[in-house]
């Protein structure tokens, strides 16, 4: 009789080493997804850890290494368009909230492109949905409560006031980049706060400026009286806070100069001396390396009546020059 063929193993059962091939494959795929989704936009970043050096939160979306000037505007009582068309080339501007944000982002009837710092004073459950409504692609930082040095939402001492709306500053920072991780967060000073006696004193000592927040932005109005900012105490004493903390001065949220007051028309030598302060603080600010917002308050202020906005050819053309 011929030798039987040997057997055939029919099991179903497959190779130990093929179920650790198996294994290994898997754990691949689900750290590979594990890092996706670390990185993207509905990943949780935690604040609660702060740097090694001085116990200072890091900012959850690192600063840009190339930082580029974008000059534009804030218009409250005419159209963008129209402002548009006055002073050209708006690239960044304000909205304001007095309250709490609503729960839907709208960016109104601001030209698509153009970057927008949205400000706002009360928290709520609103906040998040409002940073998780905001269309990807449409450039978008948030303010929590501008100007808050000033006596009126955080009166009494100032050492005691400014951690106060620090502890605030941060929780609301936390809450925004837990609903979107790359979202940037502002701080903007009251400039008129840092001027030092016999102006405001209340931004000095640094008591304000928070932990949590990705730039550093400033509100600077001067009337009449013009005076350049790379000379202007109220800036300068500003940067020397931020520098105490390790941080520096990234632009003008609201920028006005020369006022035009109630009852009153512009002068001549008043729409000089702004075009000359543009065309000086333009040089300046563009010298500074991590500053990239100047947005002027193009606006009447609907509580007193003044009026910002400037109408004559130089203050235009110096701004259309800065811009350019």
């Amino acid at each position: 009789m011929p030798l039987s063929a040997p057997r055939v193993r029919t099991s179903r059962r497959e190779p130990r080493s093929l179920h650790r091939a198996t294994f290994a494959a898997i754990c691949a795929v689900v750290l590979a997804a594990s890092v996706a989704y670390a990185n993207s936009d509905v990943a949780t970043v935690s604040l609660a850890s702060a740097n090694a050096k001085g116990g200072r939160l890091a900012p959850a979306v690192p600063p840009s290494t190339e930082r580029h000037l974008l000059v534009g505007a804030k218009a409250g009582d005419t159209t963008f368009s129209n402002m548009d068309a006055v002073i050209g080339q708006v690239k960044v501007t304000r909205t304001f909230y007095p309250g709490a944000l609503p729960a839907t982002f709208s960016a109104r009837d601001i030209t698509p492109g153009v970057k927008i710092i949205v400000s706002y004073k009360h928290p709520s459950a609103n906040t998040a949905l409002y940073v998780k409504s905001i269309p990807r692609g449409v450039n978008v930082e948030m303010v929590f409560h501008h100007e808050a040095e000033g006596p009126h939402d955080y009166p009494g001492d100032p050492s005691v006031a400014g951690p106060a709306f620090v502890k605030a500053f941060d929780a609301e920072a936390a809450v925004i980049h837990r609903a979107n991780p790359k979202m940037r967060v502002a701080f903007v000073g009251g400039g008129y706060q840092y001027k030092g006696a016999p102006g405001g004193t209340r931004g000095l000592g640094g008591y304000f400026i928070p932990n949590g927040a990705d730039d550093f932005y400033l509100d600077s109005y001067q009337r009449t009286t013009m005076v350049p900012a790379q000379q202007d105490p109220s800036l300068q004493n500003y940067i020397k806070e931020l520098a105490k903390k390790g941080h520096q001065f990234n632009g003008y949220t609201e920028y006005g100069r020369g006022v035009i007051a109630p009852g009153t028309t512009s002068s001549p030598a008043v729409a000089a001396a702004r075009a000359n302060v543009i065309k000086v603080d333009a040089a300046y600010l563009k010298s500074l390396p991590n500053v990239d917002v100047w947005a002027y308050w193009f606006t009447t202020d609907l509580v007193n009546g003044d009026q910002w906005r400037f109408t004559d050819a130089a203050s235009i053309s110096a701004w259309k020059t800065a811009a350019s």
